[in-house]
């Protein structure tokens, strides 16, 4: 019975620990971090994602793209309800593909015109910025 209750005590903390490195309530609403840095032929990509104030969306993340000496260029990917996302970019032809595990969320055409997101379609727009990511992108 008491190695039941410590088996018991012992995955709920386990289960605390993950719950805290998932949801990250220590990180201050609108901290931004970089999750990865690319370069697929003369564009350079980065993907970042910040801290939201709300507790049931608690990440948003977003592809930064540039060519050249260009602005910065962000597009929104979505909301994400744990920390760090596994985001790949693979080069498909003359498009960008992003995947976040093995879903692909959508493609970045050749000249960051748009993002065409993978479920519906939609052709999302940039946002341009200045400076470097993550800037205030989410404003």
């Amino acid at each position: 019975m008491k190695r039941a209750l410590s088996f018991l005590a012992f995955g709920i903390i386990m289960l605390g620990v993950w719950v805290a490195w998932e949801f990250h309530p220590w990180m201050p609403a609108g901290q931004a971090v970089r999750l990865s840095v690319t370069r697929i032929g003369s564009i350079d990509l980065q993907v970042w994602q910040r801290k939201n104030s709300s507790s049931t969306e608690p990440f948003g993340t977003g592809l930064f793209a540039r060519e050249g000496n260009q602005k910065w260029r962000v597009f929104f990917l979505g909301f994400e309800d744990l920390y760090r996302p596994r985001i790949s970019l693979r080069s498909e032809g003359t498009e960008i593909a992003v995947y976040e595990g093995s879903q692909k969320l959508g493609t970045l055409d050749p000249k960051l015109e748009f993002f065409k997101r993978g479920g519906d379609g939609a052709l999302l727009p940039p946002t341009v910025i200045d400076g470097n990511p993550p800037a205030n992108w989410w404003k």
